[in-house]
């Protein structure tokens, strides 16, 4: 038995599906769905943010603002790294030793922390890529799977 409401919802976005079933007002719904948007994104960063950060650093030192910036150009806007992600994943590669810092002054002269690739980042960057590489891949074929097997 199909419960009230979802026959009438089928051609719905996904907010108005859960509203038509769980009787929420559309706008609590909406909220929620856009929180595990950005909830998702935020698990997708966790695991691909130290890369992201290395590949901007790849061409020469830069600040954190211009980093963020670049991956915001880069993606067209797709992706947009908080500063409460950017920072202390900076502060991680610099313990790690995968990047450095020091103090410089930007473009609009202004003091700014200036981070630099070091050869055990360079390394580090060779090894992350190839395995997003085979990540990729593996899961192309998933996404692409046009029927299930084994």
């Amino acid at each position: 038995m199909v419960p009230h409401g979802i026959s009438h919802a089928c051609g719905l976005d996904l907010a108005s599906r859960v509203a038509a079933c769980t009787h929420a007002p559309l706008e609590v719904i909406g909220e929620a769905a856009h929180s595990l948007r950005v909830a998702q994104q935020a698990d997708v960063l966790k695991g691909t943010l130290d890369l992201m950060i290395l590949k901007a650093l790849s061409w020469g030192p830069d600040h954190g603002f211009g980093i963020a910036k670049w991956i915001r150009t880069t993606t067209g806007g797709a992706l947009e790294i908080d500063d409460g992600a950017l920072y202390p994943a900076l502060h991680r590669l610099v313990a790690r030793d995968w990047i450095g810092a020091e103090w410089g002054v930007s473009e609009n002269n202004r003091k700014a922390k200036y981070y630099q690739l070091t050869a055990l980042g360079r390394r580090e960057l060779r090894q992350e890529l190839s395995a997003w590489e085979r990540f990729v891949a593996a899961m192309t074929k998933i996404v692409q799977a046009e029927q299930r097997t084994a």
